[in-house]
Order: C-alpha cells, then sequence, then structure tokens
C-alpha cells in the first residue's frame, strides 16, 4: 500500500508568528480556534461544523471557525449549491461574526493558517481515510484532529493518540470530541504530536522507495 503524499507542506510565510496571524484576524488567545480545510460537499459534512460550533457557543465556549481554502471546485457543479446551504446555516445561527472565509489562498498561508488552529474538525460522512489529502496536511501540520471513524479498518489511526474519532453525523458527541480537546491541553499535546509521528509515513522520499520497490516486485 503507498500512501499519498500532501501538496501543503508545513512551510508558513517567513516571518509567521502564530499569536500575531491569529491577533491579525481578530481571533485572541483566549478563543476557541476550529479550522475546516478543503472543498465543501455533503460526503466532508460541512453542514456538521457549522452545527459543532453552534453546539460549542450554546455551551458558553467562545469559540470560532475558520474555513481554509476555497469553497468549491470545478467539478461538480451541485457544491455550489451545497455552499449555499452551508452559509445559510451559519446565518440561522446568528454565526456570522465566528465563521472566517479565507477564500482561495497560496499554499504558505494555508499552513499558517493550519498551524493558527486549536482543533481541524473534519466530520466526513463516509469516514476519514488515508486518501483524503486534506487530512494528510493536516497530520503534516501536527494539528489535533477530530474527524469520524474510517469505513475500514486503518490501524495507523488510534483514536486518543493521533487524532479523535466521533460517529458519523453525531454532531453533540463531535462537539464534545472538539471540547475535550480545547479543554485539555495534554490531551492536544498528544494528538499534535501523534500527527507529527503518523505523518512521516507521507514523506515524498519514503513514498518513492515504496513505488520502486512495488515496479521491481512486478518484473520492471
Amino acid at each position: 500500500r503507498i500512501p499519498l503524499g500532501s501538496n501543503i507542506e508545513a512551510q508558513p510565510p517567513v516571518g509567521y508568528q502564530r499569536n500575531t496571524w491569529r491577533q491579525q484576524r481578530g481571533v485572541d488567545d483566549s478563543r476557541v480556534l476550529l479550522a475546516y480545510f478543503g472543498f465543501l460537499n455533503p460526503s466532508k459534512g460541512g453542514e456538521d461544523v457549522i452545527l459543532v460550533l453552534d453546539r460549542l457557543v450554546r455551551r458558553g465556549l467562545d469559540a470560532c471557525l475558520l474555513m481554509i481554502g476555497g469553497q468549491v471546485g470545478d467539478v461538480d457543479a451541485t457544491n455550489r449549491a451545497y455552499l449555499e446551504q452551508v452559509r445559510a446555516l451559519v446565518r440561522l445561527h446568528h454565526l456570522e461574526d465566528r465563521v472566517l472565509w479565507t477564500g482561495h489562498v497560496e499554499a504558505e498561508e494555508v499552513s499558517a493558517a493550519l498551524m493558527a488552529a486549536d482543533v481541524v474538525v473534519m466530520p466526513y460522512r463516509d469516514g476519514v481515510s488515508l486518501r483524503r489529502t486534506t487530512f494528510i496536511a493536516a497530520l503534516r501540520h501536527g494539528c489535533a484532529v477530530v474527524t469520524t471513524p474510517p469505513a475500514v479498518d486503518v490501524p495507523e489511526l488510534r483514536s486518543g493518540d493521533n487524532l479523535l474519532l466521533a460517529p458519523v453525523g453525531d454532531v453533540d458527541a463531535m462537539a464534545e470530541a472538539v471540547a475535550q480537546v480545547a479543554l485539555d491541553p495534554s490531551l492536544a499535546a498528544r494528538l499534535r504530536g501523534g500527527a507529527l509521528a503518523l505523518s512521516r509515513t507521507f514523506d515524498w522520499p519514503e513514498i518513492a522507495r515504496l513505488t520502486r520497490q512495488v515496479y521491481r516486485e512486478l518484473g520492471f
């Protein structure tokens, strides 16, 4: 099995300082900054991210959400309609002042945003997998990730060690998991360390080595 690589490495702009970057966007140290990375479509649970934010705010956490990158791609026209559904949900719950949209940005700004986040929330409806390059990018940045269980067993993914899992579609459980990470620095540190350790699986030299091995086994 050859893993995918990441085209977003941990390379923020020159002179990047996490606290300064957050403050410039109105996010001081006392706020919990969630992040979502990737195009919006139903399989990625964009609506659940908004509902998680709403649950956290209702329980008294000063939380906000950073939507990183362009919201829709060019492949599926239904993504634009889904984006409007997500925006409507933001308005319904009066979260306009708590949701920040970066729009399309260069790789170094994506890197800066991931490094600034306290928790990256990825509520995939079909479960997390090592085919999700946005998830891999989060691991490469040592992010504390809360996501949904894989559809098939992936031994490398260990809840409580290199990520935290919550059931698919269970917004309350997802919000509780996010709150655990936000309120427990030791848990957050353990998840970040585990993510970085796992991220070495996705080093390009290792991917190249495994690719060569496959060709040799096939007699090429």
